[in-house]
């Protein structure tokens, strides 16, 4: 037969406390490991990079380093930097800058288009590339793809000569995963195309948080349920239902990569449990009124009768 417990609630307390940092001493590590491992398998697979053509000795054309830095959700798009080392015939070096030995023009996925001239630095170039695909309302379970093209070329765009291009990316950005293809290969002409999607740790954590956002808006729903059958609604209770609805918001933006207000993540649980905390402070409010306003009543009934029998005496 069960038997209750005889611990003092100070112990259950410590028990609790003792238990929940024992989980989250556990958790954390392995998760961070996870997260730490993911970029260490991608790398040993040779994923998250690709060398499209590796330049042979005494090479003569254009090296383009080119890296995923970013991916921006509010525009379907990604950010990468490309770095620019000529060789050969192509280019020379003043001091540490690479510079043009001859005119040239690079183009990057229609994006953009840049010509240097001849003893013209060759800056890194910052630039966002569109999403040829994109499901952003799926997150976390969303995919892109985007096509990074490198063209380079000599001459008048009428009569080009292509320039040879060696190229290596790097799309190990934080918090995403990147397949990598090569569509087309050829003098002057780089295409990949990229499948990113996001990596394991952020679907994980994104989970957890939207479990957590319905955890909140139930133990909400309870905690009102326990002062309705009890009668009893004091103001301190409305205000923690109504600082609650100020903070979900935040909880719900501590997912990581999340986009803006709407996609799959939030009619999950954010804007059910935005709806629970809204009318769970209708009802709280009401209770508080009522309680109130039976209170008045009957303190003024009181007063009343105690004045009637005050006169019945006299």
């Amino acid at each position: 037969m069960f038997k209750p417990s005889k611990l003092s609630p100070l112990k259950k307390a410590i028990v609790l406390i003792v238990t929940i940092l024992v989980l989250s001493a556990i958790i954390a590590p392995v998760t961070s490991f996870f997260n730490y491992q993911e970029g260490v398998a991608r790398k040993a697979k040779g994923e998250p990079n690709a060398v499209a053509s590796a330049p042979p000795d005494n090479f003569d054309g254009l090296l383009v380093y080119a890296s995923l830095s970013a991916l921006d959700t509010a525009n379907y798009a990604s950010k990468f930097r490309f770095r620019l080392q000529p060789s050969g015939s192509y280019g020379k070096e003043l001091g540490l800058i690479p510079v043009a030995a001859k005119n040239f023009t690079i183009e990057f996925s229609d994006a953009k288009t840049v010509t240097f001239n001849t003893n013209q630095r060759l800056t890194v170039q910052d630039i966002s590339l569109p999403w040829e695909d994109s499901d952003v309302n799926s997150y976390p379970f969303d995919q892109f793809i985007n096509a990074v093209v490198i063209h380079a070329f000599e001459g008048p765009a009428s009569a080009p000569r292509p320039v040879p291009v060696a190229t290596y990316l790097d799309a190990a950005a934080q918090g995403y995963k990147a397949d990598i293809s090569v569509v087309d290969l050829d003098t002057g002409l780089v295409y990949y195309e990229l499948n990113i999607s996001r990596s394991a740790t952020t679907k994980f954590f994104s989970i957890f948080v939207m479990t957590l956002l319905w955890l909140i808006g139930i133990a909400a729903l309870a905690f009102t349920a326990t002062f309705y059958f009890f009668g009893f609604t004091e103001a301190p209770v409305a205000a923690l239902n109504a600082t609650l609805l100020f903070a979900v918001p935040n909880v719900r933006n501590a997912q990581p990569g999340i986009p803006t207000i709407g996609c799959t993540a939030d009619v999950a649980s954010f804007f059910w449990v935005m709806g629970l905390l809204g009318i769970n402070q209708v009802i709280l409010l009401i209770m508080f009124f009522r309680n109130k306003y039976l209170k008045t009543k009957a303190d003024l009934e009181k007063k009343t009768s105690e004045e009637t029998m005050r006169l019945t005496v006299q």
